[in-house]
């Protein structure tokens, strides 16, 4: 994936404004971000993705952005 084509059996699932993809990877690898940069590990599973994502939304740690439509982590903050 790093060298700009999907790996078979990759599936992609998001992407944000700027071009970058979540990505589920063929057999079991984990979701990465992919983009330009290449690709950066996020979670090991897509299992632990759900959960984690799951578990910022039941603890109030996301936002609704008005017209995007997208769930976006707060900063610790709250701001």
């Amino acid at each position: 994936m790093g060298d700009g084509r999907w790996e078979e059996g990759s599936l992609p699932f998001a992407k944000d404004e700027e071009g970058v993809y979540l990505v589920v990877k063929g057999g079991g690898g984990g979701v990465v971000e992919w983009g330009e940069d290449g690709e950066e590990e996020i979670s090991p599973s897509f299992k632990s993705f759900l959960e984690t994502y799951r578990n910022s939304l039941l603890g109030g740690q996301c936002e609704l952005l008005e017209g995007v439509g997208v769930m976006e982590s707060l900063s610790s903050d709250g701001k």
